[in-house]
């Protein structure tokens, strides 16, 4: 599993087009010729010739890279989330390595809001890189869960600008709970999330 970005590629031997539906493997290219658009590549409901390249960009109505997120699904242990969707990532912008940064102006960096889909136990770990900090402690990811009478419960975790991990060892969900996973940052804190990772206890 690798966060996609530019110069990410798939290698398939045989004519995508004929995949099945549900094996497809999409590119996104975002930003094509200066265009406000996303392109995906699977099953092509429009075929674009790449002028003077010999490739062809497939056009699609939605985004086939859009992978289950959060917690891992029944019968999984482990789960990884690189935010590229299903996240707000108003607060962060993508650096030159395609890794999402802040640009140290205090509040929520990244949120995705989740439903379980049964009774487990998990745990989380976030990675990130502290790239400038006035304090010990760069932000807190936050997992809040609202229970199916209402009830609110929250697990924390510090980002400390020394260390490049923050950890919830370990949070429970009942089927139907929604949780909402969140980073927030201090003022003055420029901080690179990488990945999360989720862990069935």
């Amino acid at each position: 599993l690798r966060m996609p970005r530019w110069g990410t590629y798939v290698k398939y031997d045989k004519d995508c087009t004929d995949m099945e539906e549900e094996k497809s493997t999409a590119i996104v290219i975002a930003d094509w010729l200066g265009e406000k658009k996303d392109f995906y590549a699977r099953r092509a409901t429009e075929q674009i010739p790449y002028e003077g390249t010999g490739y062809t960009l497939l056009l699609m109505d939605r985004n086939y890279m859009d992978f289950v997120y959060g917690v891992p699904e029944m019968g999984k242990t482990h789960s990884r989330d690189y935010f590229n969707w299903q996240y707000d990532r108003s607060a962060l912008a993508m650096n030159e390595n395609g890794e999402y940064q802040s640009n140290g102006q205090a509040g929520v960096l990244l949120a995705g809001t989740f439903v379980a889909g049964e009774n487990a136990s998990f745990g989380a770990q976030l990675q990130y890189d502290v790239i400038d900090s006035s304090s010990s402690v760069a932000g807190l990811l936050t997992i809040e869960i609202t229970g199916l009478d209402g009830s609110v419960r929250t697990v924390e975790q510090p980002l400390m600008a020394s260390d490049h991990q923050a950890a919830i060892d370990s949070f429970s969900l009942a089927q139907g709970e929604t949780y909402s996973v969140r980073v927030t940052g201090e003022e003055g804190a420029e901080i690179v999330l990488k990945q999360i990772d989720y862990y069935r206890n």
